[in-house]
């Protein structure tokens, strides 16, 4: 999890948050996920991804174990398309006509 220096929640459009420090367990917002407008352009930001499990449907350890099932790596997947086709401006519609 990142903390942010300037990080103000009334400037973004949470997408993913905690409500509490997944260590200390200390209350407050915890951006997890956001997106925000800057002028003509789009940001989308999100900090989950780091472990291979969680990306890799099909990715196991030496031992042949998942740390999470296939359904969180389409999730996040999932998660990860829609935020990049925001950002573009894609509208997922226009690929089924």
């Amino acid at each position: 999890m990142y903390l942010f220096k300037n990080y103000e929640q009334s400037r973004v459009h949470s997408l993913l948050n905690m409500n509490a420090h997944p260590n200390s367990k200390t209350a407050g917002h915890y951006p997890v996920s956001w997106s925000k407008e800057i002028g003509k352009g789009r940001v989308f930001y999100t900090s989950l991804g780091h472990r291979e499990d969680i990306w890799d449907p099909a990715w196991k350890d030496r031992d042949g174990k998942r740390e999470n099932s296939p359904e969180v790596s389409e999730t996040f997947q999932k998660h990860l398309l829609d935020g990049i086709r925001w950002a573009l401006r894609i509208d997922p519609s226009a690929r089924k006509r």
